[in-house]
C-alpha cells in the first residue's frame, strides 16, 4: 500500500504533467507563416514573405524577370515532428527562378519563444504535386506525383509516397521500397472532393454543395441539387481524363442550386486534365478553345 508521501508525490507529478500539456506552445498560425522568414531555398540565404509572397531583384537590370517565392495555397499541416510535445507547422513553397521550372520545397516552422522560426527546409523537386499530406508517429508522409523517366516535364506521372523525419540536422528523407504507380484517374479515389471555386478568383457560394467521388469506373456526386454519374477513361498522358455521357436525376431545383448545377455539369463534361496542388484537386476543362480550372478540396469527416 502506498504511503501518504508517495501518493502526494504521484499527485504532484500528475499535476505537473497536466500543466505542461495545458501550456504546450501552439503551432505557428497561417498568418505568422505568411510573413515568416525562410532559409534553404536555391540561391537565397534567407527570404521574408509578405502575405505569402516574395520577389527578388531582377536577374538583369531593367528586366521584368526576377526570382519569386510563394507559400502554396496558404496550406498548413500541423503535428509533432520532433517529439518534443509541441506541434510544428509544415508548409509548401514554390520558387521560380525565371525559367519554366517551378521548384517545390517543404518548410517546417516552429515556435521559439515569442517568435516563429523556419527550423528545416527540404527540396521536393521540379513540378511536384502533393496529393495528400499527414504526420504519423513523428514522420511526414507525402503522397506525391512527380516527373518519372518516361515523362515530359509538363506531365508528371510517377505516383508514390515519400517520407521525411526531422532531426538536429533538419529534414531527412527516408528511403522507400514502396512501388511507384503511374498516375491515372484512379488517383481521384479515396476521398469525396468538394467544389470550392470555379476558378482561381471565383469561389463557389457556400449555400450550395457540389461533390465529386470516384466509384470504380464512374465519377459520381451531387451537382448542386441532383445526383450525377459519368463513366471516365484515361487520356494518353498522365493526368488526362475524358468523361462519357453524364446522367443525372431530374428533381426540380430552387436557386441558386439550379444555376450552379447547370454550370457544373457543363464544365465537368468538358474535363480534360486533373492535378493536385497542396492537397487540393484542380480539374481543367476546355470549351471552344477556352480553358478554366475548377478547384476542389477533400471533404473531411465532422
Amino acid at each position: 500500500m502506498l504511503s501518504t508521501t508517495a501518493l502526494a508525490l504521484l499527485a504532484s507529478l500528475f499535476l505537473l504533467g497536466a500543466t505542461a500539456r495545458a501550456t504546450a506552445a501552439p503551432a505557428p498560425t497561417i498568418e505568422e507563416l505568411l510573413s515568416a522568414t525562410y532559409v534553404g531555398l536555391e540561391g537565397d540565404s534567407a527570404i521574408t514573405l509578405a502575405d505569402g509572397q516574395w520577389e527578388g531583384a531582377p536577374f538583369v537590370e531593367g528586366s521584368a524577370v526576377r526570382p519569386q517565392v510563394n507559400l502554396i495555397r496558404r496550406y498548413r499541416l500541423t503535428g509533432d515532428l520532433d517529439n518534443d510535445g509541441d506541434d510544428e507547422a509544415v508548409v509548401f513553397l514554390s520558387q521560380g527562378l525565371g525559367g519554366s521550372g517551378e521548384f517545390m520545397y517543404i518548410a517546417v516552422v516552429d515556435r521559439v519563444g515569442d517568435a516563429v522560426k523556419n527550423v528545416a527546409t527540404a527540396a521536393l523537386g521540379d513540378q511536384v504535386q502533393v496529393r495528400e499530406a499527414s504526420i504519423v508517429k513523428g514522420r511526414l508522409l507525402l503522397d506525391v506525383v512527380q516527373v518519372g523517366a518516361p515523362d515530359a516535364r509538363c506531365c508528371p506521372g510517377d505516383w508514390l509516397t515519400r517520407t521525411w523525419t526531422l532531426g538536429p540536422k533538419g529534414l531527412a528523407e527516408v528511403p522507400s521500397r514502396a512501388k511507384v504507380k503511374r498516375l491515372g484517374p484512379d488517383a481521384l479515389g479515396g476521398a469525396t472532393w468538394i467544389l470550392r471555386s470555379w476558378d482561381l478568383e471565383e469561389p463557389l457560394q457556400d449555400s450550395v454543395e457540389v461533390t465529386l467521388t470516384l466509384d470504380g469506373k464512374v465519377l459520381t456526386g451531387d451537382a448542386g441539387c441532383n445526383r450525377y454519374v459519368a463513366p471516365w477513361k484515361a487520356g494518353d498522358l498522365p493526368g488526362e481524363i475524358r468523361l462519357g455521357p453524364i446522367q443525372s436525376t431530374l428533381a426540380a431545383c430552387p436557386e441558386p442550386g439550379q444555376s450552379v448545377e447547370k454550370r457544373y455539369l457543363d464544365l465537368i463534361d468538358r474535363a480534360r486534365k486533373f492535378a493536385f496542388v497542396a492537397t487540393d484537386l484542380f480539374v481543367t476543362w476546355e470549351k471552344g478553345g477556352a480553358y478554366g480550372t475548377m478547384i476542389f478540396t477533400r471533404k473531411t469527416n465532422p
